[in-house]
């Protein structure tokens, strides 16, 4: 019954019809842009499924779990749901297993429409209907588990839905790159660095998923049986951890037996009078520009995102080292390490970032209810403004001190000509609209009063930058 409760909530969130609306939408989409050659149906099917849930599946999972778990600290009802007779644990186990029931659902819907689009084209086979059964039991229902018990303990842990996104976001993009360098067919460009490594890879993948595509030239089937069995394992463990440090966390703290000592205060007969805003010259504006800037390098986000872009970068060019085009040499210079990573996903990634550090550098104040109190402060929005600016600056720079540093070690990995100059001219190029951007989501985000305003807006400008939304206006340009 209480199942069924938590059940009927979920269901009336926006948020998961969307993600029963999408999800199908892009399996249907993706069922008919892969293949694999000279093989059949069978494993052309599990090459659909297997993208499929890679692509999909720790998304749904993050995007999911704070409306399951955060709820009452997002509505300020923590303490009050805490008040009722359902413990603790009890409340967890069935949260929890109200998210497995419903990713697994929304997973096992897309995979319906992948197995009804390949038994369109292909026709009607109960090798199609076993295999889907199969993988829906073996490899869905266990990853589906094992990305639920990891939302919770960081949901328990943290208390904060940026933090599961970030965090399943950067758990998507870091599996994307363990794949790409151990020659997962579905990655364009990907191939096998290390021998060793990708055999290590095939039993410890947490998701079987490069047993899957391994065992398209000789069968897995045992190392998929223990994979699964110590995925198994690995879930219950950090779920028992999680329910158990949950369970721990009491609202009923005894107070401590001190003596109030209360003393008089003595009101002062002064009189007050308005103090107009001053620039209060260099100081202010360097104090401005450290707390700025500080609140965004201290925060564990901003560290996992700097510590990984360079693994990205190192990834995306020593993964294409060894490819040219028809009837050319392989002879990677500076110049092509660049064009590996700076002009699409420094950009992409890069606009990406300025939107999240400009939220939390404008919005800071505002997040703690202390904006109007540095308002009423003698000091000119100017200067805050400024010191914001500064430190957005600096970050665009440490950002791209990231990049350098990623492909600098991608180029002695390759052992290919280097040349700091190219590397450090083009940087600065791509650095310019990176701050560009920044700034304006900046002011954007101080001139709107409503966030969620100043959101629809950035998201109407990326809309614009990287969409051909502009090509079809007549404007071949954009910022």
């Amino acid at each position: 019954m209480l199942l069924i409760n938590e059940l009927r909530y979920i269901i009336r969130q926006p948020l998961l019809w969307l993600c029963f609306l999408v999800a199908p939408l892009f399996a249907y989409t993706l069922s008919a842009g892969l293949a694999v050659e000279g093989s059949d149906a069978i494993n052309q099917l599990k090459l659909h499924l297997v993208a499929l849930q890679m692509m999909q599946l720790a998304l749904l999972t993050g995007a999911l779990a704070p409306t399951f778990f955060l709820r009452d600290q997002i509505h300020n009802m923590h303490e009050l749901v805490a008040a009722t007779p359902v413990t603790l644990k009890q409340r967890a186990l069935l949260r929890l297993s109200a998210l497995v029931l419903c990713v697994f659902a929304i997973a096992f819907i897309s995979m319906l429409v992948m197995v009804v689009t390949q038994l369109f084209s292909k026709g009607f086979d109960w090798q199609i209907i076993n295999l889907l059964a199969a993988n829906s039991f073996f490899v869905l229902f266990p990853n589906t588990c094992l990305l639920s018990v990891i939302a919770f303990w960081f949901c328990q842990k943290f208390s904060s839905a940026l933090v599961s996104y970030v965090v399943f976001a950067a758990l998507w993009i870091g599996y994307l790159l363990l794949a790409s360098v151990t020659g997962n067919p579905i990655l364009a460009g990907s191939s096998i660095i290390s021998e060793t490594s990708y055999q290590l890879f095939i039993w410890l993948d947490p998701f079987a998923y490069t047993a899957i595509t391994a065992s398209f030239i000789e069968p897995q089937g045992w190392i998929i049986a223990v994979n699964r069995v110590l995925i198994l394992l690995l879930t219950s463990l950090i779920c028992f951890s999680a329910v158990a440090s949950n369970g721990s966390n009491s609202f009923s703290k005894p107070a401590k037996n001190t003596e109030s000592k209360l003393q008089s205060v003595t009101v002062a007969n002064a009189s007050y009078r308005p103090v107009a805003a001053k620039n209060h010259g260099l100081a202010i504006l360097i104090t401005f520009y450290k707390v700025a800037l500080f609140n965004v390098l201290k925060h564990p986000i901003t560290l996992i995102i700097l510590l990984t872009w360079p693994a990205m970068v190192f990834n995306n060019v020593a993964s294409s080292a060894a490819y040219a085009e028809p009837l050319s040499v392989i002879s990677a210079t500076s110049i092509d390490v660049i064009s590996h990573y700076a002009f699409d996903m420094q950009i992409l990634f890069g606009c990406l970032l300025m939107v999240l550090w400009s939220w939390q550098i404008s919005c800071y104040a505002k997040r703690f209810n202390m904006a109007e109190l540095i308002a009423a402060t003698p000091i000119k929005t100017a200067t805050i403004l400024y010191g914001q600016l500064l430190a957005l600056t600096t970050l665009v720079i440490v950002f791209s001190t990231m990049s350098f540093m990623g492909a600098s070690l991608a180029k002695w990995f390759i052992d290919s000509q280097y040349n700091a100059y190219d590397h450090v001219y083009v940087l600065c190029l791509t650095a310019l609209p990176l701050m560009l951007i920044g700034w304006v989501t900046v002011c954007v985000f101080n001139i709107c009063r409503s966030t969620l305003v100043a959101g629809a807006i950035v998201f109407v400008m990326l809309l614009l930058k990287f969409t051909p939304v502009m090509t079809y206006l007549g404007l071949t340009h954009t910022f």
